[in-house]
């Protein structure tokens, strides 16, 4: 798989949509997906997301962190999103603090979890 390829499957889960990314983790890729994302938000009427990037190889720097919440997350801003989590593997507090802390800073309300079980039980409460 070329290095911004990615796949997605999304699927609506009752009161949110359920996606499930694979292939490359880079900024291009995740930005790519955004839009996708978003869409199939719209279509299916839902406001919360659960995204489990657990198939994704590599991770992000601090910057592209930044980055994706600074820039990307801005394109969907006032565009009826009210909850996003995402299941990850664990990569330490450090980097999970610091998306989730320049996410919520501006508004978002976003959440990073090793557990889908826990992720799911966040988005639904």
């Amino acid at each position: 798989m070329p290095e911004d390829q990615h796949t997605l499957t999304i699927e609506p889960k009752g009161s949110y949509l359920s996606v499930r990314a694979a292939g490359t983790r880079t900024r291009t890729a995740v930005t790519a997906m955004i839009p996708k994302i978003y869409q199939a938000l719209l279509a299916n009427n839902l406001s919360k997301v659960l995204i489990d990037v657990t198939e994704l190889k590599g991770r992000f720097s601090p910057l592209d962190s930044y980055l994706v919440v600074t820039r990307d997350f801005a394109r969907l801003r006032g565009g009826g999103i009210r909850k996003a989590v995402v299941v990850d593997e664990h990569g330490g507090a450090v980097r999970e603090w610091f998306m989730q802390r320049f996410a919520r800073k501006r508004g978002y309300n976003f959440r990073i979890f090793a557990n889908p079980e826990v992720a799911q039980y966040w988005l639904e409460r």
